[in-house]
């Protein structure tokens, strides 16, 4: 997907914020000797969504957002792949989380 307009290069940040914050949680439930370390990374990421969106919101006008583009922004090196089989080993998943936050 190539994006345009500043609000869809938000939108894309915001989601993949959401998603590595969920994959985090989900991952703290999971193997409870790392859920202190899987939990704060989950607040750390909940934390950067929210920033992205008052970013955007107080600072972004319809003026820019209709003059300013990411030059067709290419999403497909963005995607960030949060799946693991729900047997994944403590290895696994510390593999997993450093490619998505390396991404």
């Amino acid at each position: 997907m190539r994006l345009n307009p500043v609000a869809a290069v938000m939108s894309l940040i915001s989601s993949a914020e959401t998603d590595s914050a969920a994959f985090y949680r989900e991952r703290a439930a999971h193997f409870p000797e790392m859920k202190e370390l899987f939990s704060a990374w989950a607040a750390e990421n909940k934390k950067f969504e929210k920033r992205v969106k008052q970013t955007y919101f107080g600072v972004i006008t319809d003026a820019i957002e209709s003059t300013f583009s990411f030059a067709q922004l290419d999403t497909s090196d963005c995607v960030i792949d949060t799946s693991l089989s729900g047997s994944a080993s403590v290895q696994t998943v510390k593999e997993k989380a450093s490619e998505i936050e390396k991404h």
